[in-house]
């Protein structure tokens, strides 16, 4: 499980029973701030720190269940020095906000340009040591600034989750897909978050399963299973087994039924065994850096790591603007990989 949100050891130990029911093996655990655990918008980005040291200490218990990526505010001064601080105490990678559409109580979570020459110490240090980032991106409204950081760091690797909110039409799953094919180490996730959105993201793979189903299919290799729950106290154990259940269910069953509208007889995506082996394990696994064993490297001693390989680096070609898909393109099916 690529992507979730969790308070504190109490929530980690209910979804630990879960995981262990439906052969869950890990959950990355996102740093969060006091208005994403709670949505009380009394709160702004505030709390994180906090958060950041409980997912740390919730690694440290269950190393082998968990990862640990921490977050920062990205307009606060030493947020390099204070990254670096959190792998060598055994985080796994770095969650981002900016690029979120949305809004905390007190302010925009996307504080800052995305390209902000601020966050290029960060982002330049996490591409050479390739620790792995979770930015939570609205493609539709900054996919300009997140073209700028993966062109000046193309070998980032990044996990754009939600599909980049990219899941409604041909022409943006096309531009989803130029991302995930030029950038060798761009994936993304299909959790939706809230449970309205995750209504609202079902159905929306359920009208549009005849483009959909062939570009997971197509990327296999950078699709990655997620639920993002964000649990704190009032998320009880029928509420994540239901959500982690029903994620299962969209992209293996071609019939189902969900858990929020149980009248309502759901339309899956019915993918084959080796495309859900590839979302499940190898996306994943290859996404983490995990060993032939399943193993997290063991960054707290620095980069490179003694029998981890350096991830290759193959030749990106020049961007030109005609390469670069558009929003007027409304063809009906999905062209296959390096189509123009």
């Amino acid at each position: 499980d690529a992507h979730e949100h969790l308070k504190d050891e109490a929530e980690a130990t209910r979804l630990l029973d879960a995981m262990n029911k439906f052969g869950i093996k890990r959950t990355c655990l996102m740093g969060s701030t006091s208005y994403t655990l709670t949505l009380n918008p009394m709160y702004g980005f505030e709390g994180f720190k906090e958060n950041n040291e409980n997912l740390l200490a919730i690694k440290k218990k269950w190393p082998d269940r968990f990862c640990a990526f921490v977050t920062m505010n990205p307009v606060d001064d030493g947020n390099l020095a204070l990254l670096q601080d959190y792998v060598k105490r055994g985080a796994d990678g770095l969650k981002l906000y900016i690029g979120h559409g949305g809004s905390t109580g007190k302010g925009p979570f996307h504080s800052m340009r995305i390209d902000d020459p601020r966050m290029d110490p960060v982002f330049a240090w996490a591409e050479q040591t390739q620790l792995p980032i979770v930015l939570h991106v609205n493609l539709d409204k900054f996919w300009d600034e997140m073209l700028n950081v993966l062109e000046k760091h193309p070998y980032l690797r990044v996990n754009m989750p939600h599909m980049g909110l990219q899941k409604n039409n041909a022409a943006k799953l096309r531009r989803l897909g130029f991302l995930l094919e030029r950038y060798p180490n761009a994936y993304t996730d299909m959790s939706w978050g809230y449970y309205l959105y995750q209504q609202d993201g079902f159905e929306t793979f359920a009208i549009n399963k005849s483009i959909i189903k062939p570009f997971i299919e197509q990327h296999r290799d950078k699709m990655m299973y997620a639920a993002d729950m964000v649990l704190e106290p009032t998320k009880d154990v029928p509420y994540i087994e239901n959500t982690l259940r029903s994620y299962m269910q969209i992209l293996e069953k071609p019939k189902w039924r969900f858990n929020i509208v149980p009248k309502k007889i759901m339309i899956g995506l019915g993918l084959d065994d080796d495309t859900l082996h590839h979302i499940y394990e190898v996306a994943p696994a290859n996404w983490l850096l995990l060993d032939d064993k399943g193993n997290l490297p063991d960054r707290t001693k620095g980069w490179p790591i003694a029998g981890v390989p350096v991830p290759p680096r193959p030749p990106i070609p020049t961007l030109t603007p005609d390469r670069i898909p558009t929003l007027h393109w409304h063809h009906a099916t999905m062209l296959p990989s390096g189509t123009t």
